[in-house]
């Protein structure tokens, strides 16, 4: 599947719920084999403080003259899908609050198009 996603052309995804099926060692060697980023922006370790699996918190893409500013963002929800993560070694912090503040930072850093990546439930 990975040589599939890098022959598609991906440019970059936030994680969903399956991505971490198989445990976080598996997720990590799997996402170094590919040619675009994860982004995960408001989910960290408690403990390190990284974001889980190591997404990348934002970034600013250039595509066709345009830069583009882009987050991963899930609900707290999500966690809940997360059959390999101890939800007591993750902090959450609020999607909403999260994309705003990182929507001015990228803004500042001269984005000129913000986009958040979402895996989302609607009700």
């Amino acid at each position: 599947m990975i040589d599939v996603l890098n022959k598609l052309g991906v440019q970059c995804v936030v994680y969903r719920n399956h991505e971490f099926d198989f445990g976080l060692d598996l997720l990590e060697e799997q996402t170094t084999n590919m040619t675009f980023p994860w982004f995960l922006s408001n989910v960290y370790y408690r403990f390190t403080h990284e974001t889980l699996g190591h997404g990348m918190v934002s970034s600013i893409l250039e595509w066709n003259g345009l830069k583009i500013g882009v987050m991963g963002l899930e609900e707290e929800d999500w966690l809940d899908t997360l059959g390999t993560v101890d939800k007591n070694n993750i902090h959450y912090i609020d999607y909403v609050e999260t994309a705003d503040r990182m929507s001015a930072e990228l803004r500042d850093k001269g984005a000129d198009l913000v986009i958040a990546l979402t895996h989302e439930v609607t009700k």
